[in-house]
Formats: structure tokens, C-alpha cells, sequence
């Protein structure tokens, strides 16, 4: 079977975008390929590629020019940064749970001059899980903690005090981390 032309460029970082454009109504409503592919073609035939064509429908709330439509396509827009940008969540994670990861506060302090500079923290209401926690990055850039975790008021009997609060900030900036790294994994839900 030929492919389309399309075909080579399937990835998920590059979006292909299905268009129609309906000059008698003034409407253009859109589907990313990838995403019907991934997401509809798929589960329903194993080999979506064994017919001869397949129909593809295209809801018409997706038209450009709409709230949603716009906000459907700048999500598209954003998917390359926004993977690059998990990828790196992931990395920056996976580094602070090694053994021989140094200074943590100093890394974190690292990490987090690196990424809070994304323009899209702000722009992604698309996506809540995003702009939440850019909200515990941008704590942490300006007080050192994110705000997930707070230290307990009382301290058990024993335990030195430094050391307790020092393990719950300790926590609570790893959770900033942990759960930067599981954005992936909600992007996709979402």
C-alpha cells in the first residue's frame, strides 16, 4: 500500500494538521492526524493501514477563529516545547535521585534558573497541571520552597531539628521535581 505524503513526518512532536475548508459557509474546522491516528484509528483497527482508506471525521467545535479552535492550535503550537521541556523535567529528576547528585539545593537552584524561563508556563490553560505547578517552580525560585510539603510543628522526641526540617525541605522540592516529571504522562490524558 502507498503512504500518504504525510506519512514520514507521524511523529508526535511534529502535529499534521487535517484542515477543511468550507469557503460556502466561511468555516475551517481541523484534526491532528497524529492524534486521530493515535487515538481513534488505532484502537479501532489494529492495522488502521490494511484499507484502502479510512474516514476521518472532523469535529466541527474545532474551527479556527473559535475560542476553542484557537486554544486547540496553540496547543498544537506548543507540542515541541512542551515535550522538550518534559524531557528535560524528566532528565533533571532522574539526576537529583542519584546518589552522587552533590549539593541538591544547589542543583535545584540550578534546575530551576534553567526552566523558569519557559514562556510557556503561563500560556498552557489548556493544561491546569502546568500552570499549577509552574506556581510551586516560581515559590521555589523566590523562597526556596515549593509549598507542597510543609514541616511539621511538632518534632518527634530524639530527632534533631535541623536535620528533621532540612528532610521535609528536602521533600518538599523533590515533589516539585517528581511531579514535573510526570507531566508527560498527564499531557497525554489531557
Amino acid at each position: 500500500m502507498d503512504h500518504p505524503w504525510w506519512a514520514g513526518a507521524l511523529h508526535i512532536g511534529v502535529p499534521v494538521m487535517l484542515v477543511i475548508a468550507d469557503l460556502e459557509r466561511r468555516r475551517c474546522p481541523f484534526a491532528c492526524l497524529i492524534d486521530y491516528i493515535d487515538k481513534i484509528l488505532i484502537p479501532k483497527h489494529d492495522d488502521y493501514r490494511a484499507a484502502g482508506s479510512r474516514a476521518i471525521h472532523v469535529p466541527l467545535w474545532t474551527e479556527i477563529g473559535t475560542d476553542i479552535g484557537m486554544v486547540g492550535l496553540r496547543w498544537y503550537a506548543k507540542r515541541a516545547k512542551l515535550l522538550a521541556a518534559f524531557q528535560r523535567f524528566a532528565f533533571q529528576y532522574s539526576k537529583l535521585q542519584s546518589p552522587d547528585n552533590g549539593d541538591w539545593r544547589k542543583l535545584t537552584r540550578y534546575f530551576g534558573e534553567r526552566i523558569i524561563r519557559y514562556d510557556f508556563w503561563d500560556d498552557t490553560e489548556m493544561c491546569e497541571p502546568i500552570r499549577y505547578h509552574a506556581s510551586g517552580l516560581r515559590r521555589f525560585m523566590e523562597t526556596g520552597k515549593p509549598g507542597y510539603f510543609k514541616v511539621p510543628g511538632q518534632i518527634p522526641d530524639g530527632v534533631d531539628p535541623d536535620a528533621f526540617r532540612e528532610h521535609y525541605e528536602k521533600l518538599d522540592i523533590f515533589e516539585l521535581w517528581r511531579l514535573l516529571a510526570l507531566l508527560p504522562k498527564t499531557y497525554e490524558d489531557v
